[in-house]
Protein backbone atom coordinates (compact mmCIF):
# COMPACT_ATOMS: atom_id res chain seq x y z
CA UNK A 1 0.00 0.00 0.00
CA UNK A 2 2.82 2.51 1.02
CA UNK A 3 4.44 1.70 -2.58
CA UNK A 4 1.13 2.69 -4.13
CA UNK A 5 0.88 5.68 -2.22
CA UNK A 6 4.79 6.55 -3.11
CA UNK A 7 4.68 5.63 -7.00
CA UNK A 8 1.40 8.18 -6.73
CA UNK A 9 3.07 10.97 -5.17
CA UNK A 10 6.06 10.86 -7.31
CA UNK A 11 3.54 10.63 -10.50
CA UNK A 12 1.76 13.63 -9.34
CA UNK A 13 4.61 15.49 -8.47
CA UNK A 14 6.01 15.02 -11.62
CA UNK A 15 2.91 15.92 -13.95
CA UNK A 16 2.91 19.80 -11.81
CA UNK A 17 6.17 19.95 -12.18
CA UNK A 18 6.09 19.23 -16.13
CA UNK A 19 2.71 21.66 -15.76
CA UNK A 20 4.52 24.61 -14.16
CA UNK A 21 7.80 24.34 -16.29
CA UNK A 22 6.12 24.58 -19.82
CA UNK A 23 3.62 27.79 -18.60
CA UNK A 24 7.17 29.44 -17.63
CA UNK A 25 9.14 28.61 -20.16
CA UNK A 26 6.93 29.24 -23.47
CA UNK A 27 6.76 32.88 -24.46
CA UNK A 28 3.15 34.17 -25.22
CA UNK A 29 3.91 34.49 -29.40
CA UNK A 30 1.34 36.89 -29.83
CA UNK A 31 3.48 39.69 -27.17
CA UNK A 32 6.61 38.70 -28.68
CA UNK A 33 5.96 39.22 -32.27
CA UNK A 34 4.19 42.67 -31.71
CA UNK A 35 6.48 45.21 -33.14
CA UNK A 36 8.83 46.51 -35.42
CA UNK A 37 11.33 44.11 -37.19
CA UNK A 38 14.15 45.05 -39.09
CA UNK A 39 15.19 42.96 -41.80
CA UNK A 40 19.14 42.29 -41.85
CA UNK A 41 19.49 39.12 -44.53
CA UNK A 42 17.46 37.71 -46.95
CA UNK A 43 17.98 34.31 -48.90
CA UNK A 44 15.82 34.15 -52.05
CA UNK A 45 15.92 31.02 -54.43
CA UNK A 46 13.57 31.48 -57.69
CA UNK A 47 12.38 28.74 -59.85
CA UNK A 48 10.94 28.99 -63.21
CA UNK A 49 9.31 25.87 -65.01
CA UNK A 50 11.20 23.86 -61.88
CA UNK A 51 14.70 25.20 -62.76
CA UNK A 52 16.86 27.12 -60.49
CA UNK A 53 17.16 30.82 -62.10
CA UNK A 54 18.04 32.77 -58.55
CA UNK A 55 19.48 30.95 -55.65
CA UNK A 56 21.13 34.42 -53.40
CA UNK A 57 21.67 35.99 -50.42
CA UNK A 58 21.45 39.68 -49.77
CA UNK A 59 22.39 41.82 -46.57
CA UNK A 60 20.75 44.86 -45.49
CA UNK A 61 22.80 48.28 -46.37
CA UNK A 62 22.88 51.54 -46.37
CA UNK A 63 21.08 51.66 -50.10
CA UNK A 64 18.93 48.43 -49.02
CA UNK A 65 16.78 48.06 -46.02
CA UNK A 66 13.16 46.45 -45.49
CA UNK A 67 11.01 46.22 -42.02
CA UNK A 68 7.92 44.72 -41.20
CA UNK A 69 5.42 45.35 -38.39
CA UNK A 70 3.44 43.16 -36.72
CA UNK A 71 0.32 44.95 -35.18
CA UNK A 72 -1.66 43.79 -32.03
CA UNK A 73 -4.78 43.16 -34.04
CA UNK A 74 -2.63 40.63 -36.48
CA UNK A 75 -1.97 42.93 -38.98
CA UNK A 76 1.28 43.83 -40.99
CA UNK A 77 2.85 45.72 -43.02
CA UNK A 78 6.15 45.55 -44.44
CA UNK A 79 8.21 47.74 -46.14
CA UNK A 80 11.34 47.07 -48.59
CA UNK A 81 13.30 50.32 -50.24
CA UNK A 82 16.39 50.51 -52.50
CA UNK A 83 18.50 53.54 -52.31
CA UNK A 84 20.63 54.49 -55.53
CA UNK A 85 23.93 55.86 -55.28
CA UNK A 86 24.23 56.94 -58.58
CA UNK A 87 23.49 60.40 -60.00
CA UNK A 88 23.34 59.23 -63.21
CA UNK A 89 20.19 56.61 -62.10
CA UNK A 90 18.34 57.86 -59.72
CA UNK A 91 16.29 54.60 -59.99
CA UNK A 92 14.91 54.31 -56.52
CA UNK A 93 12.19 51.90 -55.73
CA UNK A 94 10.08 51.41 -52.84
CA UNK A 95 7.57 48.32 -52.21
CA UNK A 96 4.91 47.85 -49.32
CA UNK A 97 2.97 44.53 -48.47
CA UNK A 98 0.29 44.16 -46.10
CA UNK A 99 -1.72 41.22 -44.80
CA UNK A 100 -2.92 39.41 -41.76
CA UNK A 101 -1.14 37.27 -39.72
CA UNK A 102 -1.84 33.89 -37.32
CA UNK A 103 0.39 33.17 -34.54
CA UNK A 104 -0.04 30.56 -31.50
CA UNK A 105 2.69 28.32 -29.83
CA UNK A 106 5.14 28.40 -31.75
CA UNK A 107 3.38 28.86 -34.98
CA UNK A 108 3.08 31.71 -37.35
CA UNK A 109 1.51 32.42 -40.69
CA UNK A 110 1.73 35.77 -42.73
CA UNK A 111 -1.29 36.10 -45.51
CA UNK A 112 1.81 37.60 -48.21
CA UNK A 113 5.10 37.24 -48.72
CA UNK A 114 6.67 40.32 -47.02
CA UNK A 115 8.85 42.92 -48.76
CA UNK A 116 12.48 42.37 -48.26
CA UNK A 117 15.59 43.24 -49.41
CA UNK A 118 14.58 41.87 -52.80
CA UNK A 119 11.58 42.96 -53.74
CA UNK A 120 8.36 41.10 -53.59
CA UNK A 121 9.16 38.62 -56.86
CA UNK A 122 5.67 38.05 -58.03
CA UNK A 123 4.32 41.61 -58.14
CA UNK A 124 8.38 42.56 -60.03
CA UNK A 125 7.91 40.04 -62.03
CA UNK A 126 4.18 40.63 -63.36
CA UNK A 127 4.84 44.61 -63.89
CA UNK A 128 8.19 44.02 -65.90
CA UNK A 129 7.52 40.74 -68.16
CA UNK A 130 4.26 40.26 -68.88
CA UNK A 131 1.67 42.99 -70.61
CA UNK A 132 -1.84 43.56 -69.15
CA UNK A 133 -3.85 40.28 -70.62
CA UNK A 134 -1.52 37.85 -68.23
CA UNK A 135 -3.45 35.59 -66.50
CA UNK A 136 -2.08 34.23 -62.86
CA UNK A 137 -3.50 30.77 -61.55
CA UNK A 138 -2.61 28.29 -59.25
CA UNK A 139 -1.19 30.77 -56.54
CA UNK A 140 -0.14 29.10 -53.71
CA UNK A 141 1.65 30.68 -50.57
CA UNK A 142 3.22 28.98 -47.51
CA UNK A 143 5.13 30.69 -44.38
CA UNK A 144 6.10 28.72 -41.62
CA UNK A 145 8.10 30.13 -38.37
CA UNK A 146 11.91 28.86 -37.94
CA UNK A 147 12.77 30.63 -34.87
CA UNK A 148 11.33 33.31 -32.44
CA UNK A 149 13.02 34.83 -30.14
CA UNK A 150 12.69 38.55 -27.85
CA UNK A 151 15.30 39.82 -30.35
CA UNK A 152 15.30 37.66 -33.47
CA UNK A 153 12.35 36.24 -35.78
CA UNK A 154 13.52 33.86 -39.17
CA UNK A 155 10.34 33.03 -41.10
CA UNK A 156 10.40 31.23 -44.21
CA UNK A 157 8.37 31.75 -46.93
CA UNK A 158 7.37 30.19 -50.48
CA UNK A 159 5.39 31.49 -53.12
CA UNK A 160 4.37 29.48 -56.34
CA UNK A 161 2.02 30.87 -59.35
CA UNK A 162 1.36 30.00 -63.08
CA UNK A 163 1.50 33.10 -65.66
CA UNK A 164 0.02 32.46 -68.94
CA UNK A 165 0.29 35.47 -71.30
CA UNK A 166 0.67 35.06 -75.10
CA UNK A 167 -0.43 31.63 -75.21
CA UNK A 168 2.48 30.90 -72.89
CA UNK A 169 2.15 28.70 -69.72
CA UNK A 170 5.63 29.53 -67.18
CA UNK A 171 5.79 28.32 -63.60
CA UNK A 172 7.33 30.19 -60.99
CA UNK A 173 8.45 29.22 -57.59
CA UNK A 174 9.93 31.69 -55.05
CA UNK A 175 11.32 30.40 -51.53
CA UNK A 176 12.80 32.89 -48.85
CA UNK A 177 14.16 32.95 -45.58
CA UNK A 178 13.71 36.16 -43.62
CA UNK A 179 16.07 36.92 -40.97
CA UNK A 180 15.22 40.09 -38.45
CA UNK A 181 15.90 41.90 -35.22
CA UNK A 182 14.51 44.07 -32.93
Amino acid sequence: MKRIAYLSLALITIVAFNACHKNSTTPNMQATIVGKWILQKQTYVQYVNDVKQVDTVCLASDTTAANIQFNADKSFKSIGIYLSKNPNNPSNAETEVTGTYTASNSALTVSNTMAGIIFFPAVYSLATNYNINTVITNQLHTSKLNAITSTTLSIHTEDSYTAMGNSVSTNYKMVNDFYYTK
